[in-house]
């Protein structure tokens, strides 16, 4: 493992953390400007550094115990609910492994509950999460932690498939990255409840109480939060119901589960994901029916782009050596020859039909676009409610680059082939 990958790794477990925490005391304490603090340091560093320490959030019981009862909540809808069968991708040393889908049921089952305990049973107020948001915040920190730490261990003693274990040689990079790649207590998939369950269920249930923060504050819920909150929702939706597909995903198929993904998926997605939404509570903004309209249909549109390119690879693949139309015509593709850590020999096909013929990445492309659409509605005052919009695209050519540099290690020639045929990575002519 190279030293430079090594102190990244480091860099990111000491400054993740801090980072989120600084975008939270910007948002409720500097009015959404995160460089206010940064002028308070260079003007009178000793009053904005107690400054931004009495604003950092605090440990809180009624944090723990919320974070608690939704971790456990989701815990047991995972395990309780009927789902249909699903089988994930083949890993390195042959294995498949089967899952039970119930998440978009689970989503489901979430948000009436919730709608019920609020509106009917009066167990607590809609805003709660909002109302809690610093106390949430480190109990999540300290539960992504932990798990980080249990899923280091386990890795090391109990692991789930030891010839699917991962060992880089620096213990810190292994922690952060992670070692195994589907770690399970039975039929307990620890990195789809975290990442599918715990993370994405938080953040439409986060975005609903920032709209209730705004409707006790105004009286009522701007289009613009409306807007952030269905597009997002959406997307949301779109994985759980679609998410035999996800088990097939470079999230399940090929990232390890460390710190990365068990603090990110707990910590990261819940609280940095559905900053518009939070903005939006504290800094309403008023859109106009055209602009609404436009933002509405480049989300939607990407929307589209992205379940158009995603369900056309997943039926390909479905069909296997049946034919698969795309548009009419038989799909083309290039014949591919892989070998697992077993030993086995599998035969494949790389598609270059459809979306997957004008790049190698199509779906990216309504990625973004989706989350462009998730940002505007918050205006162009403030950078902070813009950072999923930024952040995602680094991500996907980070992960882009990480996947073509095991598709050309898996497929070999086939792959330079195949790259031949389709040479845009993401954006057709310009990368």
């Amino acid at each position: 493992m190279g030293g430079w990958a090594v102190v990244a790794c480091g860099a990111v477990l000491l400054t993740a953390p801090l980072f989120v925490a600084y975008v939270w005391i910007c948002l409720r304490t500097y009015g959404g400007s995160l460089v206010a603090p940064l002028d308070g340091l260079v003007a009178d560093p000793p009053r904005a550094l107690r400054g931004l320490l009495a604003a950092a959030p605090r440990p809180t019981a009624a944090g723990f115990a919320i974070f608690g009862v939704w971790y456990l909540l989701q815990a047991a809808l995972m395990l309780v609910l009927p789902g249909r069968a699903a089988l994930g991708a083949i890993t390195p040393a042959g294995h498949r492994l089967a899952y039970r889908v119930n998440g978009a049921l689970a989503w489901l089952v979430t948000h009436v509950a919730l709608g019920l305990a609020v509106f009917r049973w009066h167990w607590f107020r809609p805003t709660l999460v909002y109302e809690h948001w610093g106390g949430l915040f480190v109990a999540a920190n300290v539960a992504g932690l932990l798990v980080a730490i249990a899923a280091y261990g386990k890795a090391h003693w109990a692991p789930t498939h030891a010839d699917d274990l991962k060992f880089s040689g620096n213990a810190l990079y292994d922690f952060f990255a992670g070692i195994e790649l589907n770690p399970r207590i039975g039929r307990f998939d620890l990195k789809l409840f975290h990442i599918g369950r715990v993370g994405m269920v938080a953040w439409t249930v986060v975005n609903v109480s920032c709209a209730a923060q705004q409707y006790e504050t105004l009286g009522r819920v701007t289009t613009s939060m409306l807007l952030v909150n269905v597009l997002q929702a959406v997307y949301v939706f779109d994985l759980f119901w679609r998410e035999d597909w996800y088990v097939r995903t470079i999230d399940i198929q090929h990232d390890r589960f460390g710190f990365y993904l068990a603090w990110g998926s707990v910590a990261w997605l819940p609280f940095m994901y559905t900053l518009p939404a939070a903005y939006l509570a504290a800094h309403p903004v008023d859109l106009s029916p055209a602009a609404a309209g436009a933002i509405l249909a480049l989300g939607l549109a990407g929307y589209a782009i992205f379940l158009s390119a995603n369900r056309q690879r997943d039926r390909f693949r479905r069909a296997g050596a049946h034919r698969y139309r795309i548009g009419g015509r038989d799909a083309t593709f290039v014949p591919a020859r892989y070998v697992s850590d077993d030993g086995q020999v599998h035969d494949t096909r790389l598609l270059t039909s459809g979306w997957w013929g004008l790049s190698r990445h199509p779906n990216y492309i309504g990625d973004v676009m989706m989350a462009v659409a998730f940002s505007l509605p918050c205006g162009v005052t403030h950078v902070l409610p813009y950072f999923y919009a930024l952040y995602l695209p680094a991500l996907l050519v980070h992960r882009a680059l990480r996947d073509e540099a095991r598709c050309r290690a898996k497929y070999g020639s086939a792959w330079d082939v195949y790259r031949a045929v389709v040479p845009a990575r993401i954006v057709p002519g310009v990368w």
